[in-house]
């Protein structure tokens, strides 16, 4: 091969190797935003399916204390209320002497 030949084609693959290196340094930081950006809307979306998760179990138990009056007088003995003809016993564990 011509001397001449070797020096364009090795000229013409240093020059594609720094297009290549440059447009590679100008989308690089784009690319890591891009994921970053990718990374923090999976992580809202889960947030947001569980909100709505919470919301739907608000809703359901909305609808209890609107139509089931068991389920009233259920979550108001666990928040420790009465009627006037009841008492309530609460039982507790008490660790034997020296487990604590």
């Amino acid at each position: 091969m011509d001397t001449w030949t070797v020096i364009y084609r090795t000229a013409w693959v240093v020059l594609v190797a720094i297009a290549i290196a440059t447009v590679a340094r100008l989308f690089y930081p784009k690319w890591i935003e891009y994921r970053e950006v990718q990374e923090e809307q999976a992580l809202l979306e889960e947030d947001i399916r569980l909100k709505e998760e919470l919301i739907k179990r608000y809703r359901y138990k909305q609808e209890r204390f609107k139509n089931d009056p068991r389920f009233v007088e259920r979550m108001a003995h666990e928040a420790g209320l009465a009627k006037d003809n009841e008492i309530i016993f609460r039982l507790e564990r008490v660790a034997p002497e020296g487990e604590e």
